[in-house]
């Protein structure tokens, strides 16, 4: 109890001494808890993002799969037409006795994908063969620009020019 300015003692002021005691008191059990409690792993965002990534690629990289195995189904069915005047690019461009690429034949992505052959490149082929009519032998590729006997060395074992 404490007493009072002029000497009587009340209840009130113990109160007012009690409660802010009280509230301290509460405060710091509040913070011991939280402290003494074992530390929960909060999932990163980043390695959930990772997750979906890694998921979609992989989705993708099996439709591209799926395609790419419909193609080649489609390339090995189809027969090219014997009577055909003009050499028109189809999707069995292959020689098959040696199993290279007949560059009379070849789309640009078929040509693109030869070692050192870009998209530019399969395009300036395309062109040439457009314009001055088929490859008669694999040397003739020197006409196209941007095909020197030094690329043309290192592809030469994979493709040939059927008539």
């Amino acid at each position: 109890m404490v007493s009072h300015p002029y000497g009587r003692r009340t209840n009130k002021n113990v109160w007012q001494l009690i409660v802010p005691l009280l509230l301290i008191g509460i405060a710091v059990g509040l913070l011991v808890a939280a402290f003494a409690q074992p530390k929960q792993k909060v999932p990163d965002d980043w390695t959930q993002l990772n997750r979906e990534v890694d998921s979609a690629l992989q989705t993708q990289s099996e439709v591209r799969e799926q395609e790419q195995a419909v193609v080649s189904e489609k390339a090995t069915s189809e027969v090219p037409e014997a009577n055909s005047s003009s050499i028109k690019p189809t999707e069995t461009t292959l020689d098959t006795s040696a199993g290279k690429l007949d560059i009379n034949r070849a789309t640009a992505e078929q040509l693109d994908s030869l070692k050192g052959i870009g998209p530019a490149k399969a395009q300036a082929i395309l062109a040439d063969r457009e314009q001055n009519g088929p490859f008669q032998s694999v040397d003739d590729l020197l006409r196209v620009k941007g095909i020197g006997s030094k690329l043309l060395a290192g592809i030469k074992d994979s493709i040939v020019a059927a008539p």
